[in-house]
């Protein structure tokens, strides 16, 4: 009897130990999972569970302004061109011209004219105007020969548009001589105004001076030469 109480003595001791075993590896276990907490890449937070559309780029950060009206307001605007087409431009003003009476012409001489037109002159008659005179030179026979007249403007467009006066733009063809002098020539089979005889006429620019040459003959090369002499008389 005695031997059966000792045997279920060690017996619920054993269950005892089994026991306690058993509680503490319950706690360690719970204690274990309380500290492991979520898996990787987990998070319990709910801002984690926001994510970002695929394809869209970053905001990047930027600088805000509190929103405004602005308001643009254009003030109108004049734009002043001057123009330099010699056709439109006036030419210098007409003045009144005395009449012509016999004389000298003071930059072309008499035997001059005739080298370049191939004529005799007779009698020479000049229109006192400014800067110098006009010039009309008669044939031996007391035809008209040639004419010639020296303009002075006050811009070198109104020298341009003097000539442009006399051999205009869309009648004559371009020419550039002497060196340095443009303008234009033409042939005039009907004659010209106050020059019923005209064959033919040369009107060139430089600066603001304009020298026009009028002769008998259609060949414009006549005026050509007519002119190239008064630039050199005058060196102009």
């Amino acid at each position: 009897m005695a031997r059966d109480r000792a045997a279920y003595g060690r017996l619920r001791a054993a269950v005892s130990v089994a026991l306690v075993a058993v509680a503490f590896t319950v706690t360690a276990a719970g204690c274990s999972a309380a500290r492991t907490g979520p898996g990787p890449g987990t998070s319990s937070s709910p801002s984690s569970q926001l994510s970002q559309p695929t394809g869209a780029a970053t905001r990047p950060s930027i600088l805000t302004q509190s929103p405004g009206t602005v308001t643009v307001s254009e003030q109108p605007t004049t734009v002043v061109t001057t123009p330099t087409d010699p056709t439109l431009i006036a030419p210098p003003p007409t003045t009144s011209e005395p009449p012509a009476v016999p004389g000298t012409c003071p930059y072309l001489t008499d035997q001059q004219v005739a080298d370049a037109n191939g004529q005799h002159t007779g009698v020479t008659s000049v229109i006192q105007v400014q800067p110098y005179p006009v010039c009309v030179f008669t044939r031996s026979s007391g035809g008209f020969l040639a004419a010639t007249r020296i303009v002075r403007a006050a811009t070198p467009e109104q020298a341009a548009a003097a000539v442009n006066e006399h051999v205009p733009i869309g009648e004559s063809y371009p020419v550039t001589h002497p060196a340095g002098w443009t303008g234009g020539a033409m042939s005039t089979p009907n004659g010209l105004p106050g020059y019923p005889d005209a064959g033919s006429i040369y009107a060139v620019s430089k600066g603001t001076i304009a020298i026009i040459a009028i002769s008998n003959q259609k060949q414009s090369i006549k005026g050509r030469q007519m002119v190239a002499d008064i630039v050199a008389n005058l060196g102009l």
